[in-house]
């Protein structure tokens, strides 16, 4: 017998499977990569939204951090009655100027108050109404 001859077996399967395998693998590994591109996509744009709401919101949250320090400072507390409004502006640096509006709810139960403040944007720059009390330092937006 030939050693040659003892080598040389037919395979038992057909050839030209494996260029099937390869591209049903290749089809597969596209449709994965598709599917990831569109998950990845919508956590960027979910991201994505959230940052700019972060942004868009920016100057609210430290114009409300003002309103609260106001109301916390005993000396520049407004001193208002029940249902009246005490309104007075500030600028945030890069977000813009807002109104600060206060109105005293309920009547005062001691230590408790119940304060309403509300924000809001103002486009430009407010002029100084004579009635309104200007905040104090370091929240002074105005010229003396």
């Amino acid at each position: 017998m030939n050693a040659y001859n003892t080598a040389i077996r037919r395979s038992p399967h057909p050839r030209g499977y494996a260029l099937v395998m390869v591209l049903l693998f290749n089809v597969l590994f596209l449709m994965l990569l598709g599917v990831t591109w569109r998950q990845m996509t919508g956590v960027i744009r979910v991201a994505k939204v959230c940052e700019e709401q972060v942004q868009r919101d920016e100057g609210v949250v430290c114009a409300l951090a003002r309103a609260i320090h106001v109301l916390e400072t005993a000396e520049s507390r407004p001193s208002i009655g029940i249902g009246d409004t005490y309104q007075c502006y500030t600028e945030i640096i890069g977000s813009g100027f807002f109104l600060l509006t206060f109105e005293l709810k309920d009547p005062p139960a001691p230590p408790v108050e119940t304060w309403s403040v509300r924000v809001y944007t103002l486009d430009t720059r407010p002029p100084p109404p004579p009635d309104v009390l200007e905040l104090v330092a370091p929240f002074d937006t105005f010229p003396p």
